[in-house]
């Protein structure tokens, strides 16, 4: 399931650098997806899910 979310944000974040949209089957897989891996991760981590969100995107942009 990281490997689907990982590869779709990327995906997401270089369609979207070129002011495109992903179409919408991966989007709809990308979210249900991101909800189900990042509400776990946000209680493993102890934080929210607004924070596990934003630290992955940081990390796939590498920000981080």
């Amino acid at each position: 399931m990281a490997r689907v979310i990982n590869t779709l944000m990327r995906k997401k974040i270089d369609v979207e650098l070129h002011d495109k949209k992903i179409n919408e089957q991966d989007r709809k897989l990308l979210i249900n997806a991101q909800n189900i891996l990042f509400k776990e991760l946000a209680i493993s981590f102890n934080t929210s899910y607004e924070e596990t969100n934003e630290m992955i995107i940081n990390t796939i942009k590498g920000l981080n």
